[in-house]
């Protein structure tokens, strides 16, 4: 029974390579900030939800059902209204028949509501020397002895965007996060959760920080594959975050229209509204291109 200090939380567990699955029988364990005993616990359902009622704070929760790979503790912030909060399992690599090969996938989630942006993309540039941009308007690429996939693309909030790597080859890989909805809601609204599972287990989270404004966010610095073929995930340090490395994003992978605004004229101003009034009718078309996709 929800009680006047607790916010009814729904839990949606969905699988990261089908589109639309959702998992039922999810065991969902919520813990303290700090971990520890469990405060709340339960099951999705055949809709692969599970709402618990809980006090405004921070948490974490974990997930585990059986042949997807255990998410041990992922940071959850409970608000005063009511919220979904949209979680993604991998499967395991022995179930989808990939036991000889390596791999890394990266997960997006992020929020559903008003406020919050609906359409967030996944980015990743191979490390080949194709140095292939996998996206929504290229979502695989298939290399010697290697792929890159947007495996999905979701466009109406919550996610996943999942991209997978398989067989990656040495080098570095770049991802980025993009709001493709608009500038507002900005990006730090998203409540963006990017995780990364090497093989079997969960190699790290990133949540993004509410202070994000810019429409680019990334969670990590690279992905590094050294010459044995072993990933490592390279952060950010202190002093490129403070210099908003993780906004910014390759030039030569940059797309959209950058408007200076500095010195507007009437004549800039009628210039720029139908601009984006064209920039508007160009994205609602490729919206519809691809659902129809």
């Amino acid at each position: 029974m929800l009680t006047a200090q607790e916010t009814a939380v729904t839990f949606q567990v969905n699988d990261s390579m089908i589109k639309g699955k959702v998992l039922p029988g999810v065991l969902i364990e919520v813990s303290s900030a700090e971990g520890g005993t469990p405060l709340a616990s339960g099951t999705t359902d055949a809709a692969g939800q599970l709402v618990l009622n809980l006090p405004p704070g921070r948490y974490q929760a974990a997930f585990a059902k059986a042949g997807y790979v255990y998410i041990p503790g992922t940071v959850i912030e409970v608000g005063a209204a009511p919220q979904t909060i949209t979680t993604t399992m991998t499967m395991m690599m022995e179930a989808v028949g990939l036991t000889q090969n390596r791999r890394i996938q990266i997960v997006l989630n992020w929020g559903l509501g008003p406020d919050i942006p609906a359409d967030l993309d996944s980015h990743v540039v191979c490390a080949c020397a194709s140095l292939a941009h996998v996206y929504y308007s290229a979502k695989k690429h298939e290399g010697e002895g290697h792929s890159a996939e947007l495996d999905v693309d979701d466009i109406d909030g919550g996610g996943p965007e999942t991209i997978t790597l398989l067989d990656p080859p040495p080098g570095s890989y770049r991802y980025w996060v993009h709001n493709y909805s608009s500038w507002a809601p900005h990006l730090g609204k998203s409540q963006a959760v990017v995780r990364v599972v090497i093989g079997d287990a969960v190699a790290a989270e990133f949540r993004m920080p509410a202070t994000i404004t810019a429409r680019v966010w990334s969670p990590f610095k690279a992905i590094e594959v050294d010459a044995a073929l072993e990933p490592k995930i390279v952060r950010f340090t202190p002093e490129e975050e403070a210099a908003n490395l993780p906004i910014q994003i390759p030039p030569e992978q940059t797309y959209g229209i950058e408007e200076n605004t500095s010195d507007l004229t009437w004549g800039g101003i009628i210039a720029s509204v139908l601009l984006a009034i064209l920039v508007v009718a160009v994205m609602a078309v490729r919206r519809i291109i691809r659902q129809v996709a």
